[in-house]
């Protein structure tokens, strides 16, 4: 009996592990995500500055 509740034990504790890791996974993806947004916003921004001062000296 004692045998069984420890299988299952480790069973219950694996799955928990592997959900945190997909949770943590996709969390990590979604930071990125935000990260990889906020640097194309800034590249287009900087873009349309350098285009605007361009314009002002011709």
């Amino acid at each position: 009996m004692a045998e069984l509740l420890i299988a299952i034990g480790k069973v219950v504790l694996g799955a928990i592990a592997f959900i945190w890791a997909g949770v943590s996974l996709i969390a990590f993806l979604i930071i990125l995500s935000i990260a990889q947004d906020k640097a194309e916003q800034s590249a287009r921004d900087q873009h349309e500055r350098l285009r605007r001062e361009r314009k002002l000296k011709n």
